[in-house]
């Protein structure tokens, strides 16, 4: 009978161990003899482990071919042709040998368990360098003196840096949108420029010590980095990774992937590539880190299976090569991790990743000082307040006293409001003026936008469980169980009540963002019969809102997010001209639709309905938002955002071995 839990062998050492012969004899029986070691997945390095009672049954059966039983001595070999006195003398040379041979490896054994238990890195001091509140990006860049990174100011996206021994932020006049690295010599540092499509922005190497920013070739890219010696640029593309010469000529492909490729890093020796894919999976962002040779050969995952980690990326090495420090998110935090690339002394798998960073709300964007005694970082520190947008005052102001709240939705009679905490993505209800709040959904179920049914009964939330889909449920305003209003494969979109509380209306989301596949639609569920229809002429629309007078739907191209309107007399659509919208709202009265807009002219803007007009509320091309989405309006109308207090700031590290 097989006990509960199995013994488990972890490494060749321990196989070898427990079979009592050295690791090259375990590693031949495994090839020669059927040894029963298994394999976890992650390409070359790929860690073995063993079962006790697998070895037990092996070792006792015929396929061993003559081995020893798992945990016994071997049986002496017999030497009956020499004289007593020689097989004496034989046994007792034989034995010396066997003992000096034992002592070899024990020395040999105790060194390389001192290498690798010291082969490791932690974080022994953190520093801030910058704390100007300004709002950063990466990658971060370091030339020994200076760490470079991007910097958020009214003008837009600029280049920035500070000293490391530790001053104020210069600016660097770049008319860039990114900056990707910096040349082996640190003179110039590869940038990105508008225009921009599929493929990315125009290449750009921009004199850091004066000179005119020159053209590479006719290369666009989405990420980009110099080869250690110069020659060659690596890049990416929607579809993968490219190579190209350092003038952008004999550009190629050498890895093809399914996702976005971003952050490609060559390692201090030139000879491998890493780089992170981007996926998006039940409306999540998916990261994973991949190695490929500069020829195209030996594709595989980093990492794979570590931990199902859904988000690891934008790694970089240690100058000497013997560390890959990148990030990864993990419990809903975002740290710097490190992995040795020391295979020890048997050619022994590289240990698991060891975390280095701790303390505020997370970092990332490593960059490794050119001693490896330091690695730069950008450190979170998250603080958000709610504020409405005062049309006299043409200014945010503090609301429900600055709770951390998307999603704000009042009651139809306006005496009870519901929000999701953030960053919590819980649901809570409370009096419209704050007070008395109660939570009505918990962990694990995640919330992502809400509705309350005309009745003030209930609240349709759309909401899932770590890793499945997004699905609607219905809950109890005053809180109880979370049901899921109609169980399927699709994603569901954030629901909206017909105001006779009869029906919900939701539309489909896309796998991919902006692209329809020609399925999506506007669905109307009848809920006393479960009834489930479309909404004539919706197909390619999502992002739906029911007016509370009832007589128009609200709905959002998936192409371009135009805004349509749905007049449900005539049964017929009409476009406007809000385009690039972003989420929208009714006022109370049905008589505007307020909506906030993508991309680089973020604003806050409301559509008069009777006429399609469109007028600019306030711009938030600077805005510090902390949610990617605005919040809701109050009853009187006013737009409400989460405003970010918190800020993004470079740190460095101090590095030491232990």
């Amino acid at each position: 009978m097989q006990s509960q839990e199995r013994k488990r062998l972890d490494s060749w050492k321990e196989i070898a161990d427990y079979l009592r012969r050295d690791i090259t004899t375990g590693k031949r029986w495994e090839k020669e003899k059927g040894l029963p070691v298994h394999r976890l997945p992650g390409g070359k390095r790929q860690p073995v482990f063993a079962y006790q009672d697998e070895i037990n049954a092996w070792s006792s059966g015929g396929e061993n071919k003559g081995a020893p039983a798992a945990g016994q001595l071997p049986e002496q070999e017999t030497e009956a042709a020499l004289p007593s006195a020689a097989l004496h003398a034989g046994a007792w040379r034989k034995a010396g040998y066997n003992l000096a041979a034992a002592v070899i490896l024990v020395v040999i054994a105790a060194l390389a368990f001192r290498h690798s238990s010291t082969s490791q890195l932690k974080v022994s001091n953190y520093l801030p360098l910058t704390s100007d509140g300004r709002d950063k990006g990466g990658p971060l860049l370091t030339d020994g003196a200076r760490v470079y990174f991007t910097e958020q100011d009214p003008d837009g996206t600029g280049l920035a840096a500070v000293a490391i021994a530790g001053s104020g932020t210069a600016l660097i006049p770049c008319a860039c949108s990114a900056i990707y690295v910096l040349s082996p010599l640190h003179s110039e540092v590869l940038v990105w420029r508008p225009p921009s499509d599929q493929d990315g922005g125009e290449l750009w190497v921009l004199p850091l010590l004066g000179g005119s920013p020159r053209r590479v070739g006719d290369l666009r890219a989405s990420f980009a980095t110099w080869s250690p010696d110069g020659r060659r640029i690596a890049f990416t593309r929607q579809d993968g990774l490219h190579i190209a010469n350092a003038d952008g000529s004999d550009a190629r492909p050498i890895a093809r992937i399914t996702g976005q490729a971003t952050w490609p890093r060559w390692s201090p020796d030139g000879s491998i590539l890493r780089f992170t894919e981007t996926n998006y999976h039940n409306g999540e962002v998916w990261e994973s880190i991949w190695e490929v040779a500069p020829d195209g050969s030996d594709l595989h995952r980093l990492l794979n299976g570590w931990d199902n980690a859904p988000r690891v990326c934008c790694g970089t090495w240690t100058p000497d090569g013997k560390f890959f420090i990148f990030q990864a998110t993990r419990d809903g935090r975002t740290d710097l991790w490190a992995l040795s690339e020391n295979r020890g002394a048997f050619g022994r798998d590289s240990a698991l990743p060891v975390r280095l960073s701790s303390g505020l709300q997370g970092f990332g964007a490593p960059a490794v000082s050119t001693d490896g005694k330091h690695v730069f970082a950008l450190g979170l520190q998250k603080r958000g307040e709610l504020v409405r947008y005062d049309s006299r005052l043409h200014e945010f102001v503090p609301f429900l006293g600055g709770i951390w709240a998307t999603w704000v939705s009042f009651s139809k009679s306006g005496r009870s409001v519901a929000y999701i905490d953030y960053p919590d993505e819980t649901v809570w209800q409370a009096n419209a003026d704050g007070s008395n709040k109660t939570q009505i959904t918990f962990a694990p179920l995640q919330a992502d936008g809400l509705s309350w049914s005309p009745d003030e009964k209930w609240l349709a939330v759309r909401a899932r469980t770590p890793g499945k889909n997004w699905m609607i449920y219905l809950v109890p305003s005053s809180g109880g169980e979370a049901q899921m209003m109609l169980p399927g494969e699709a994603e569901q979109g954030v629901p909206t009540w017909s105001p006779d509380g009869k029906r919900i209306a939701f539309g489909d989301v896309p796998s991919v963002f902006g692209k329809a596949s020609g399925t999506e639609a506007i669905h109307i569920l009848e809920l006393d019969t479960h009834h489930l229809s479309d909404l004539p002429g919706s197909r390619g629309l999502w992002t739906v809102r029911w007016s509370q007078s009832g007589r128009t739907v609200a709905a959002l191209t998936i192409a371009e997010q135009r805004l349509m309107l749905y007049d449900v007399a005539t049964k017929r659509w009409r476009a406007t001209k809000a385009k690039n919208v972003n989420n929208l709202n009714w006022s109370g009265d049905s008589r505007y639709i307020y909506f906030d807009t993508e991309g680089d002219d973020r604003a806050l803007y409301r559509l008069h309905v009777a006429d399609g007009d469109v007028e600019e509320l306030v711009s938030l091309h600077s805005y510090p938002n902390l949610a990617t989405w605005w919040s809701g309006v109050t009853p009187e109308n006013s737009p409400l955002i989460l405003r970010s207090l918190g800020s993004t700031e470079v740190y460095a590290l101090t590095l030491e071995s232990q």
